[in-house]
C-alpha cells in the first residue's frame, strides 16, 4: 500500500500538467489518480507513476521523499529509483549540487538508488560534512555509486571514523558496493590492498566484506589474514571463514588447523571447521570425507567430540560407517551412540538396513536407558527383527 500514500500527498498537486484531484486505485506497477487539465477542459486518468514520470514529476516527488511519514518517503524514494530516463538522473544530479537544505539526504538516497556515477564526487564531498545525517545518507549513497578506483575511498573511513554509527554505515556501504561490483577478483584484490595497509580494528572489520565477494581470491585473502600477529585479527579471520559460502573454505580450514603451531589457532581453526560443515549443503558425500580426515587428524577427544557432532548432522547410512568404529572408545561411546540416534532419527524412511544394522549397534554398546529405547524403537521401525 505504499504507493497509496504518495498518491494520496499528490492531490491537489500538479502533475505533467494535470491537477491531481482523487485517487482511483493502485496496481502492482504504480497508482491511477484523476487528473485534470483546465486548459484543455479534459479530465484524465494518470496512471503507473512509476513509469510515467519526468523531470517535472521530480520537485513534487522530492517533497514527498522528505516527508516525516515513514511510508510516503519510502514510496516516493521507489518511484524516484524506478522511473526511467536520463532526463531524471541529471535533474538529481544538478539539485543535489545546488541543494543545501533538508532534501539533500532523501537527494543522495535517490543517487544511490538510481547508482549516479556523476554523483560521486558530490557524495564524497558530503560524506566530510559536519552534520552527521547528511554524511551517513553520502557514506550509504557511495555503495551504491562507487567504482572500483573509488573503493580505497570507503575503506580509509574505517581509519578514522567520527562515530560508531559512521563506522557501521562504511562496512554497509563496503558491502553494498561488493556486491554490486562486476569483478569479484579485482575487487578481492583491491580490498586486499586496504587491508594490507590497515591497523588491526580495521582490519576486524574488512575481513567481514571478503563474504560478499566470495571466490577464490578473497578466500585466500582471509586464510592468509589467519597468520596476522594480531590475535584478534586472527580471530575475525576464523570467524569469517566459518560464515563463508562455499564448500572450499572448509577445505581451507581443515588445512590450516592440521598445520597449526599455536593451540589456540587450532581450535578456532578446527572450530569454524565444524562449524562450516555443519551449516553448508554442500554434497554429503563431500561432508563426510572431510569429517573422515578432521577425525583421523585430531589431537585429543575434543575435537573427536565436535567431529562426531558434526557427523550427527549428516542424515545419510554413510555416516554409520564412521560413527560405528567410535563404539570400542569407551571415552567417546556415548557421544557416537546419541550421534548414531540422531542420525537414525533423520535416516530411517531413507536407509531402513543402514539405520537397523546402527541400532542394533548401539542397542549393545550404550549404557544408557534413553539411548537404548531410542535405539530400540528405530530398530524396529526400520524392519529389525527382535
Amino acid at each position: 500500500m505504499e504507493a497509496l500514500f504518495v498518491a494520496v500527498s499528490l492531490i491537489g498537486k500538479t502533475l505533467h500538467g494535470y491537477l491531481v484531484r482523487s485517487l482511483l486505485g493502485e496496481g502492482g506497477m504504480g497508482v491511477v489518480y484523476e487528473g485534470y487539465r483546465a486548459d484543455l477542459e479534459k479530465r484524465a486518468a494518470i496512471k503507473v507513476l512509476k513509469t510515467l514520470g519526468d523531470a517535472s514529476s521530480l520537485p513534487v516527488l522530492l517533497e514527498a521523499a522528505g516527508s516525516s511519514d515513514a511510508a510516503i518517503s519510502e514510496a516516493a524514494l521507489e518511484t524516484l529509483a524506478e522511473i526511467g530516463g536520463k532526463e531524471i538522473d541529471d535533474a538529481v544530479v544538478g539539485q543535489l549540487g545546488k541543494s543545501d537544505g533538508s532534501l539533500r539526504p532523501a537527494l543522495m538516497d535517490v543517487a544511490g538508488r538510481r547508482r549516479l556515477a556523476a554523483a560521486v564526487p558530490m557524495l564524497l564531498k558530503a560524506a566530510d560534512e559536519p552534520d552527521e545525517k547528511v554524511r551517513s545518507a553520502a557514506i550509504r549513497a557511495l555503495g551504491e555509486t562507487v567504482a572500483i578506483t573509488d573503493l580505497g575511498v570507503l575503506t580509509a573511513r574505517l581509519a578514522s571514523p567520527k562515530s560508531p554509527q559512521e563506522s557501521a554505515a562504511v562496512v554497509e556501504a563496503l558491502r553494498a558496493a561488493c556486491r554490486r561490483l562486476p569483478d569479484p577478483q579485482a575487487t578481492a584484490v583491491k580490498l586486499e590492498e586496504a587491508l594490507k595497509s590497515s591497523p588491526p580494528q580495521v582490519k576486524a572489520q574488512l575481513l567481514d566484506v571478503f563474504i560478499v565477494v566470495g571466490g577464490t581470491p578473497a578466500l585466500k585473502a582471509v586464510a592468509g589474514s589467519l597468520k596476522d600477529p594480531d590475535d584478534k585479527v586472527r580471530d575475525a579471520a576464523a570467524r569469517t571463514l566459518s560464515e563463508w559460502r562455499s564448500e572450499d573454505a572448509a577445505v581451507e580450514l581443515l588445512a590450516l588447523s592440521k598445520g597449526a603451531a599455536d593451540a589456540k589457532d587450532r581450535a578456532r581453526t578446527f572450530r569454524a571447521f565444524n562449524h562450516i560443515v555443519r551449516k553448508l549443503g554442500f554434497p554429503r558425500e563431500h561432508r563426510l570425507a572431510l569429517c573422515k580426515e578432521a577425525l583421523e587428524a585430531s589431537k585429543n577427544d575434543d575435537e573427536r567430540k565436535e567431529v562426531i557432532e558434526t557427523l550427527a548432522n549428516i542424515p545419510t547410512g554413510e555416516t554409520f560407517a564412521i560413527l560405528l568404529p567410535i563404539l570400542s572408545n569407551a571415552a567417546l561411546k556415548e557421544d557416537a551412540c546419541a550421534a548414531a540416534v540422531r542420525v537414525a532419527e533423520r535416516a530411517v524412511r531413507f536407509h531402513a538396513a543402514a539405520v537397523a544394522d546402527a541400532m542394533k549397534a548401539v542397542g549393545k554398546a550404550t549404557a544408557k536407558e534413553d539411548l537404548k529405547a531410542k535405539a530400540r524403537k528405530l530398530y524396529e521401525q526400520a524392519g529389525g527383527k527382535s
